[in-house]
């Protein structure tokens, strides 16, 4: 895995998120941090810490939008559309732009970055972890064309979060994925592909019997696991 020239910033900045309560800000009911320096601004989208935060990345329906192409997962659509105003308002005119996130944060990042480019702001570089599916394809061809190749998710195999919205819904996953298994062993992404879809089937059915669906607090699933295994990769 070759780790991009700001990842580590903006891992730190993930970790602040749920760390740090003083260093973030409120845009719109949406957490995020926003860092700025030497003509570069990174943000993280914070992850699901609230209870409302899950109600939103439950919500599987798939809609049409008047800001993005195809249709994407409603939930995280009403999250973004509450916070994108005020958080275009946090970056300097001119700067570079860096975003991350966690979870329901991945999500937000995302969607973010898309609408950035398309408002003519220079995105450079989109790092997420444990992020959940966004659109259907249509959406996702798009995505891939403007920010395709600055784009990288972290994934966990056995993390039952990237599989949801359900693939069968026309849900596809945008931007290249690194696969590891939870002790932080990197996987080929053909292998990783496979042992997603096997693990986090099991994950999930585990969940279910147990009735426990707090995906925040399952280690395949947690942040600090995400960013251990990244910056093992040093």
């Amino acid at each position: 895995m070759i780790l991009g020239l700001h990842d580590f910033w903006l891992a730190e900045l993930v970790r602040q998120g749920y760390t740090a309560s003083s260093h973030t800000i409120d845009v719109g009911g949406t957490q995020v941090i926003v860092d700025s320096h030497d003509g570069l601004t990174a943000i993280c989208c914070v992850g699901s810490n609230e209870r409302r935060d899950w109600a939103y990345n439950f919500d599987f329906r798939p809609v049409p939008t008047a800001e993005f192409p195809g249709q994407v997962y409603e939930g995280f659509y009403r999250a973004w559309i509450a916070a994108i105003e005020y958080l275009k308002d946090l970056i300097p005119e001119g700067n570079l732009v860096l975003l991350t996130g966690h979870s329901l944060g991945a999500a937000l990042a995302m969607l973010n970055a898309y609408h950035l480019v398309m408002c003519d702001y220079a995105v450079i570089r989109v790092l997420t972890f444990g992020g959940s599916r966004l659109g259907n394809q249509f959406f996702v061809n798009r995505y891939n064309t403007l920010l395709g190749h600055v784009t990288t998710r972290h994934v966990h195999t056995g993390d039952p979060v990237v599989l949801v919205p359900p693939y069968a819904l026309g849900y596809r996953h945008v931007g290249g994925a690194v696969f590891k298994t939870p002790q932080g062993r990197e996987l080929p992404p053909s292998l990783g592909v496979l042992s997603q879809w096997g693990l986090s089937a099991w994950a999930w059915v585990r969940h279910r019997l147990g009735g426990n669906i707090d995906f925040a607090s399952d280690d395949y699933h947690d942040w600090r696991r995400y960013l251990s295994n990244m910056e093992g990769g040093r």
